[in-house]
């Protein structure tokens, strides 16, 4: 997993790179729990993340409209 930002050590959930399907094929997919974030984002993100600074993750859902 490129890029990895653990956010649950202890399930092995993380953000990291990876495949993003189109919005049609989204549906059919699941994760086990982590964040696939494409390339370039990813390193973008993985640079900025602080190591041993604490992120707040927020569960739930959004409206789409």
């Amino acid at each position: 997993m490129p890029y990895s930002i653990f956010f649950d050590l202890k399930e092995r959930k993380a953000i990291h790179g990876g495949e993003v399907p189109p919005p049609a094929e989204r549906e059919e997919w699941a994760t086990h729990g982590c964040v696939h974030v494409e390339m370039p984002y990813i390193e973008g993100l993985f640079d900025w993340a602080e190591v041993g600074k604490t992120a707040l993750v927020i569960q739930g859902w959004r409206d789409e409209d």
